[in-house]
């Protein structure tokens, strides 16, 4: 993944939890904190980058919850946020396709999009 600066999955975790808690929204973490391959960790780092900004800028979230399951051979990780609008605005933006472009070099997948009850989730996948 040349040319991509490398991101902490850890410090991204606290990193969110700390905005969007001085934001008034709550912020949840559960998951191993070890396991994953450097390239692994950075890629899903920037997933809750991307995943905290969008929900600082889009909706009206309370809350948010942040899973990373781990198994032999994969990484998932699923942010899910609530307070989104019944009829989210406009087309995905470049964000999330920069994340898919990313997840991909490393075999990944990201899926994003409302999870209904006003619900939005973001989940990844990568090799770990």
């Amino acid at each position: 993944m040349r040319g991509y600066r490398e991101a902490d999955l850890r410090v991204e975790i606290e990193g969110a939890r700390g905005v969007l808690e001085a934001a008034g929204i709550g912020c949840r973490y559960s998951g191993p904190a070890e396991g994953l391959t450097v390239e692994a960790q950075s890629a899903l780092g920037w997933v809750v980058r991307e995943a905290t900004t969008n929900v600082l800028r889009h909706g009206d979230a309370r809350s948010v919850a942040i899973r990373l399951a781990v198994t032999e051979h994969t990484a998932t990780l699923v942010v899910e946020n609530d307070g989104v609008p019944d009829r989210p605005a406009g087309s995905p933006g470049s964000g999330l396709a920069g994340l898919r472009e990313r997840l991909s070099a490393l075999g990944g997948t990201l899926e994003a999009g409302p999870a209904g009850g006003g619900l939005f989730r973001l989940t990844a996948e990568v090799p770990r």
